[in-house]
């Protein structure tokens, strides 16, 4: 091969190898999981096909099952995984791989999880680049390809776990890649493969099915016989998955697929909720979108194929938008910025590159660019540094849960986006009720509702410090017994006092402690100093004297400072602790 042309194919080649290998890097070492959230159970319904073949889950042990909670429905009296099948067939060869080298999904699910969705994103971010790449040139597609994996949900949500919106996303691009051939170059080679991508698309994420409605209105409008070509294909494969999923199941259609699911919302509340709010809003979370506008404007005529897939690539997120908005659990309870939205990104990315100015000689390219620029810039930052590396963004819906406060989702003095450690405990605390007064001199256990935690974990159930590996079981996030550790580099525990009982008060607090290692502790009450030293390795009895004037009656505020905080350091413990209170005594 001559240089030339060598050099022509091995800059791209190694350009679009360094995007994937720095999106499976991203996700490989993101700070924020999601892994025991809702796609928790896929991979056991793999193992079970894989040991049992079946995709019923009665042949693990009951703790097992009880880990797996609301993710669990009951199908003729056996229990069986709520969410779509697609995503557990497709880790079916993984799982039957591992096995034979003695890994099961029991011990090894998060990193299972987190393996399949760093190659997902590795297959997202190619085929990002392949369907820009058929419209602009190279450096512009690998930059397109780029802001829209590291600028979007597909980082934020899609490398936390191994959603079921990972794998659609990879197979909605794949179908718009070969839609794109199958136009541009009139040829009828790609329609099986669109009909395949198509169908498991929709096996995966049954939402995706208004892509392949969007599919055939193109074809239906531009290229009739390869929409009759399609249309008999999927038709086929909708059959043919009825068939399979009685069989496995009994039932001609599982409970997630029915259009009951969108029924009981508030349709102008999620609608509007899904576009702005502060913690799901659509347009604040992908912000490159607000310059489609300036870039329709700047790229002029279209031709008629162009037409189509521009209609496609904008109708097809409106419909996605107002099927979720109907939905009851429009925020997709625990999540960061708008998860359910994950899906029609490769639309709006292929209305980019349909837009996208080819003359740029003149101002008004230029200041599209800019724009678009700028506002993935700011995605990148919300998205990845953010969404990905900033833990509280995850607490801001653990504590207190989204499901349970829905409202917060509104609350643009706290919008998820901006979360850092002392508006979280601020938000805490405003939203705590007033703890009852406590008597001087009781030592009150963590568990007394006279102690008001703000800053500190809500637990994981472990004999120590819950160092071990993860593993599907008991609960992770029940409360430790006997102790509550802090959460991060400063926590407050709040309590009240009557007036009467401050004559009872000579000056002293006392708290049996254990410690992450040797850490260094200050104490401040009320907004005064009253304690600064270092103690540990495992365990000691904090005993600050201070002034009794500096408490008040009603609510006092005890602040501790704890720059030594470390890192857990384990996938099921997320935690940045310090010290555990085990007991608050003030005499």
């Amino acid at each position: 091969m001559p240089t030339g042309r060598l050099r022509t194919f091995a800059i791209p080649a190694l350009t679009v190898l360094a995007l994937m290998l720095s999106v499976a890097l991203v996700t490989l070492t993101a700070v924020n999981r999601m892994t025991d959230s809702d796609p928790m159970g896929s991979l056991l319904v793999a193992e079970s096909l894989v040991d049992r073949h079946t995709v019923f889950l009665d042949g693990y042990y009951p703790d097992v099952l009880q880990s797996l909670s609301t993710r669990i429905e009951m199908i003729g009296g056996r229990p069986a995984y709520l969410f779509p099948i697609g995503t557990s067939l497709l880790a079916v060869p993984i799982v039957a791989v591992l096995h034979l080298f003695g890994i099961g999904v029991v011990p090894h699910d998060h990193q299972i999880q987190i393996g399949m969705a760093a190659a997902a994103a590795a297959l997202t971010v190619l085929l990002l680049y392949l369907l820009a790449r058929r419209f602009v040139a190279h450096w512009t597609a690998a930059g397109l390809a780029a802001a829209f994996w590291f600028g979007t949900a597909l980082s934020s949500t899609g490398a936390t776990a191994l959603w079921s919106h990972d794998y659609g996303v990879v197979l909605s691009l794949l179908a718009l890649v070969l839609l794109v051939k199958v136009l541009r170059d009139r040829t009828w080679r790609p329609l099986p493969w669109l009909v395949l991508a198509l169908a498991a698309a929709v096996v995966i994420r049954p939402q995706l099915a208004l892509l392949a409605v969007g599919v055939l209105l193109v074809l239906a409008v531009v290229w009739w016989r390869a929409a009759l070509v399609v249309l008999t294909g999927l038709a086929a494969a909708g059959a043919l998955a009825l068939v399979a999923g009685h069989q496995l199941t009994g039932e001609w259609l599982p409970s997630y697929y029915l259009p009951q699911r969108l029924s009981g919302g508030e349709f102008w509340v999620a609608l509007a909720g899904n576009l702005v709010s502060p913690a799901r809003g659509f347009l604040i979370y992908t912000p490159m979108i607000l310059a489609l506008p300036l870039l329709a404007y700047a790229r002029g005529r279209l031709a008629r194929d162009e037409v189509a897939l521009l209609a496609l690539s904008v109708g097809w997120p409106v419909a996605h938008l107002i099927a979720i908005s109907r939905f009851p659990h429009w925020w997709g309870g625990w999540a960061y910025g708008p998860r359910l939205m994950m899906d029609v990104i490769p639309g709006l990315a292929l209305a980019t590159v349909l837009l996208w100015p080819t003359w740029r000689a003149r101002l008004c390219p230029k200041v599209a660019i800019s724009a678009f620029t700028l506002l993935s810039a700011a995605g990148i930052w919300i998205n990845t540094v953010q969404g990905l590396y900033n833990p509280y963004t995850r607490f801001w819906y653990i504590e207190p849960s989204v499901d349970l406060e829905s409202g917060n989702v509104w609350d643009w003095s706290y919008p998820q986006f901006l979360a850092s450690e002392g508006g979280h405990e601020d938000r805490l605390e405003r939203s705590m009720a007033a703890p009852p007064p406590l008597r001087p001199g009781v030592a009150y256990p963590p568990e007394a509702p006279e102690l008001g935690f703000v800053g500190w974990s809500t637990g994981f159930t472990s004999p120590g410090i819950s160092l071990d590996s993860f593993q599907l079981g008991p609960s992770a996030l029940l409360r430790e017994d006997g102790r509550r550790w802090s959460e991060g580099s400063s926590a407050r525990l709040v309590f009240a006092l009557t007036p009467e009982s401050l004559r009872d008060v000579s000056g002293t607090i006392r708290i049996p402690v254990d410690l992450l290692g040797v850490q260094r502790v200050e104490m401040s009450l009320n907004g005064t100093p009253i304690y600064d030293s270092v103690v540990g390795p495992d365990r000691a009895i904090i005993t600050a004297g201070f002034d009794p004037t500096l408490l008040r009656g009603g609510e006092n505020r005890l602040t501790f400072t704890l720059p030594d905080a470390a890192s857990v350091g384990q996938a099921s413990d997320y935690r940045v602790i310090a010290i555990a209170l085990k007991q608050f005594t003030l005499e």
